[in-house]
């Protein structure tokens, strides 16, 4: 154990050294320091409840996914009767970044992707853009097929 004389010379071998000890000024002015803890706290905590809130931030998703069933076709069907053309019409789209589909007996979901540069109102433009296209090319799709599903 060391005694306190030991501590009173190393504070004072500090100061003949002329080196500035943060935490001997803080232990020598407790109630300079506890002031400014107690201000600085009650800044912290006024800038909190100041601070902006988003509760529901705006998020551009420019990701379509479309769903396409005819019950009864074979995987070859739905490929060349019903996702080609739909995705060829949908290449007429300038901001088509690229589409990908996957096709079962019987289904196909198409994935559509605009291009990262496409901004706000033009994603929205542009989804309006693709259901008024698909909506064209329905009737030209054979007959018993439902959807498409956006």
């Amino acid at each position: 154990m060391s005694e306190p004389n030991d501590e009173a010379t190393k504070r004072e071998s500090a100061k003949e050294d002329g080196k500035f000890n943060l935490s001997d000024w803080a232990l020598e002015h407790k109630s300079f320091v506890t002031y400014f803890m107690i201000i600085f706290s009650i800044a912290g905590i006024m800038a909190y409840r100041n601070l902006g809130r988003a509760e529901d931030p705006n998020f551009t998703i420019k990701t379509m996914i479309m769903n396409v069933q005819w019950p009864g076709a074979s995987v070859d069907q739905m490929t060349e009767q019903v996702c080609d053309r739909i995705e060829k019409k949908i290449e007429e789209l300038t901001t088509l970044d690229y589409t990908k589909s996957i096709t079962t007996a019987g289904e196909t979901t198409i994935y559509v992707y605009l291009k990262d540069t496409t901004r706000g109102e033009a994603v929205t433009a542009a989804w309006l853009r693709v259901r008024n296209i698909v909506t064209d090319i329905k009737p030209q799709l054979p007959q018993g097929v439902l959807g498409p599903f956006f």
